[in-house]
Order: C-alpha cells, then structure tokens, then sequence
C-alpha cells in the first residue's frame, strides 16, 4: 500500500475497521500507522479540533512505536492508545 511504503499514517473515524478482520489485515500489511478517532456525535469542525488538540501526542506516539500500528485517539481526553493489530 502507497501510505506504508511512503512512511504515511492513516488517520480515520471508522471504528468498523477493528471488528472487520480482514481490514486488520489489510492495515498490517500495508506497513501503515493507523490513527482511529473516537468520538461520538461531533460535527466535522469538532473533529479536527479534537485531532488538533491531540497532534502533540499522536506524534510522540508515533515516534515511539514501529509501524505497523493501531492506535485510538480519544476525543473527550486526546489520549493515544496502542491496539493489537493481531485479528
């Protein structure tokens, strides 16, 4: 996939892609870092402030983590944290 092998993320809303195994398969070989928001009913301009406001970390996190990865980004606290990519 051009964004792993590029040294890209992949930012997302689509929570889905974590009950769909072969979406978990397809992120890991792509050799991504995957970044999922969690947030519940925000507008779209909510969205990007939440992502904004989480920047410093989602960057620390990838700094510190080998792709491939998933990782949730919590709207309500902008924590980052680390899920399996196993299915």
């Amino acid at each position: 996939m051009e964004v792993g092998r590029r040294g890209w993320f992949v930012v997302t809303h689509d929570e889905m892609l974590l009950r769909n195994p072969l979406e978990r398969i397809a992120l890991k070989a792509s050799g991504a870092g995957t970044f999922i928001l969690v947030s519940r009913k925000l507008t779209g301009q909510q969205m990007a402030d939440a992502l904004v406001a989480a920047w410093p970390k989602i960057l620390r996190f990838a700094a510190t983590h080998s792709m491939p990865f998933i990782a949730k980004v919590y709207s309500h606290d902008h924590s980052v944290k680390a899920l399996s990519l196993d299915v």
